[in-house]
Parts: C-alpha cells; structure tokens; sequence
C-alpha cells in the first residue's frame, strides 16, 4: 500500500475522463494498494493548518474519497482531520494520539 499527500494550489481526480473531485488550496492524498495488500482496515490521519470552513471541506472531502475506495476495494478506510493547533496540545494526552506518534508513519505535503 501506499500513500502520497501532496500540497496542491488546485487540483481535480478523473475518472473516466470524468471530473469526481475538485479542490482549490489544499491538500491531495494519494492512495493505492493492490489484491495482495492484505489490509482490510486502511486509517488515516491529515493535520493541518486552517480555518474551519477548509478543515469542514476537507473531512466532506476524505470522507467522500474514503466512501468510495471502501466500497470499490472491500476494505474500511477511516479518515481524520484535524487542525495542527489541537493536535499538537492533545498529542500527550489522548490515547489515540499518541498510538497515532508511536505507530504512525508521518508523511508531508
């Protein structure tokens, strides 16, 4: 599997020469895996810099990527977005968060 996010001024996915997706300022990510993956649970986190409004078109954004790649592929793809100024006063707090510093794999855009 892998997994590439990328910082993007504007960008849009095709599919079948079909425009599904669109953004202006933002972030791009990237997933593929192939039948030999044998992940059945795929999860991520994107932490970012930004105000509500773009963290709130962002999530409706993954969440609809991580919909579709879920049902095309048999897996569970979970998605979260969370603001870089929460993250980092919760990152030795909340469980989660610090499972996501110890096991996680940091990737930049």
């Amino acid at each position: 599997m892998r997994l590439v996010i990328q910082r993007s001024k504007n960008s849009n996915v095709k599919v079948n020469e079909k425009i599904v997706g669109s953004i202006d300022k933002g972030l791009v990510i990237l997933v593929s895996f192939t039948h030999s993956d044998n992940e059945t649970d795929i999860d991520y986190m994107v932490v970012m810099d930004g105000n509500s409004a773009d963290m709130k078109k962002l999530r409706r954004e993954m969440l609809n990527v991580s919909e579709q790649i879920s049902y095309d592929n048999d897996v569970v793809v979970s998605v979260l977005v969370r603001d870089k100024n929460t993250f980092e006063t919760q990152k030795n707090i909340l469980p989660l968060y610090k499972n996501i510093l110890q096991e996680g794999v940091a990737l930049y855009g």
